[in-house]
Parts: structure tokens; sequence; C-alpha cells
């Protein structure tokens, strides 16, 4: 899926390998596209959901990327049942 720039007046999207992608855009008189150009790489859980896995600012220059966690990278959590009663020891 597409994002616009706050003024629509750029397009960003993700191509097939991940890249995020941006192409200028003039609305009026009629809709005419420039040439795309690549940003950078993202490492995104894919393209074929129906969701974005990224905002654009306003202005168009940050992003909020939605990037899943490596394996490596997972902490185990530790859930204490019955805690109360430990503090009374």
């Amino acid at each position: 899926m597409a994002a616009w720039r706050g003024d629509g007046r750029e397009l960003f999207y993700l191509n097939t390998d991940l890249k995020l992608m941006s192409v200028e855009v003039t609305l009026s008189p009629t809709f005419q596209a420039g040439t795309p150009k690549p940003l950078f790489q993202t490492k995104v859980a894919g393209i074929n959901n129906t969701r974005n896995n990224y905002v654009v600012s306003h202005d168009g220059q940050r992003f909020l990327i939605y990037t899943p966690p490596d394996d490596s990278q997972l902490e185990p959590v530790n859930v204490i049942l019955n805690w109360p009663t430990l503090l009374k020891k």
C-alpha cells in the first residue's frame, strides 16, 4: 500500500524487494508521476498483507517502520505467580 506525503506531492511505496520508494507527483491539471527513486532497504514482514508496515511524517522526511524482531534478539519472559506470598518471607 502506498502512503502520501502530507501535501500530496510525493508518494511512497514498497517495491517487490522491500525497498522504500519515492515518486514525486503532480495532481493538477492531471495526475502525473515522476521517476521513482529508491530511498532505503527495509526489513518489513512483507508486502502481501493489507496493512502498511510504515507511516510517513507530514513533511515526508521521517518514517516509522514496523520491523519484526530477529529471533536472536528475543529474550525470555519470566512470569511469577502468587508473588504477594513471596513478599511476606
